[in-house]
């Protein structure tokens, strides 16, 4: 298990909460912060002294819509 630190920040960028979460993976500890921003305009995670991502709603909901198109155009897998 590696320590993360994940903080909530608001429109004028300022920390709003932190958490200590120990998860398996960079992945593990993303996914987590993702989950948080249904309840802030952004999320930080970082590793030790490392920023692993910035993470805010707008990229998010772009992320999302991109993903579904991207996957309604795949060729279905056999």
């Amino acid at each position: 298990m590696v320590h993360y630190r994940i903080y909530q920040i608001d429109q004028s960028d300022q920390i709003t909460a932190g958490y200590s979460v120990e998860c398996e993976s960079d992945t593990e500890a993303l996914d987590a912060a993702d989950a948080l921003l249904e309840r802030s305009e952004a999320v930080e995670v970082w590793r030790d002294a490392r920023c692993l991502a910035h993470l805010t709603v707008d990229a998010a909901r772009l992320w999302a819509r991109l993903r579904q198109e991207w996957m309604s155009k795949r060729p279905a897998m056999r």
